[in-house]
């Protein structure tokens, strides 16, 4: 699955990344073979990042079990990172 960043300049596949984490407001994604990070969001309050974190996470564990032949909620190959 892939994940396309608020800002739409950044596009990272799911099973290439080391982590995908919140901090604070941000939701944020390390890179395998660098020491860097991308910021994919970022929101007004922490509260609203952890439901988007919630939900991204909730989106990848359907992709995850289509592939096992058991779909549940949505599942598309790309998430785009909500606006707000």
């Amino acid at each position: 699955m892939w994940i396309v960043s608020q800002n739409k300049s950044i596009s990272i596949n799911m099973n290439k990344t080391l982590n995908i984490y919140r901090n604070s407001e941000c939701i944020c994604s390390d890179y395998p073979f660098e020491d860097a990070y991308a910021n994919l969001g970022k929101y007004a309050t922490d509260e609203r990042a952890e439901e988007v974190f919630r939900e991204l996470m909730e989106r990848y564990r359907s992709w995850e079990n289509l592939k096992y032949g058991q779909p549940s909620g949505i599942c598309e190959p790309v998430y785009y990172m909500p606006e707000e």
